[in-house]
């Protein structure tokens, strides 16, 4: 097993997300949506489609002899619709995005993943389009952490 934390929260998502209150039905995917499926909500893991950037991370040594990762994992939560209903298109993203920042709240190591001084935080980017087609809301989730290794 690598020690780098990176694909361990990425890992994390993948098994988490689809177990969180509202993502019910919600396919998550890795890294790109791979089927002809055209589902109205969901989401990717590793990949985001506005930047096409998986996440990042750094490690340096740190005076304990340990290693410090810092990094980050994007997360792409797309809702649409052929409504043009831009106000319901944001809260049923955002009600994706409330169980994911409540279930990290209480648990800054991921479950263990990034060990007891581990801190996570999310940043995230909104994206809206209305078009005659309809409505999309797409957040782009940086989802930030540091460990010790």
């Amino acid at each position: 097993m690598s020690t780098c934390a990176w694909p361990r929260v990425l890992a994390w998502l993948e098994a988490t997300l689809p177990t969180l209150p509202a993502w019910v039905g919600v396919p998550v995917y890795d890294t790109d949506v791979v089927t002809g499926d055209v589902p109205l909500r969901y989401a990717v893991v590793g990949r985001t489609s506005p930047d096409d950037v998986s996440g990042n991370f750094v490690r340096q040594p740190d005076p304990s002899g340990l290693v410090v990762e810092a990094g980050t994992v994007r997360l792409h939560i797309v809702t649409r619709t052929g409504d043009v209903d831009p106000a319901a298109m944001r809260s049923q993203g955002f009600a994706l995005l409330e169980p994911l920042e409540a279930v990290i709240g209480l648990d800054q190591t991921l479950g263990g993943v990034l060990g007891q001084l581990g801190q996570v935080d999310l940043t995230v980017d909104v994206n809206s389009e209305s078009t005659e087609g309809g409505t999309a809301q797409s957040l782009v989730v940086s989802v930030n952490y540091s460990t010790l290794i």
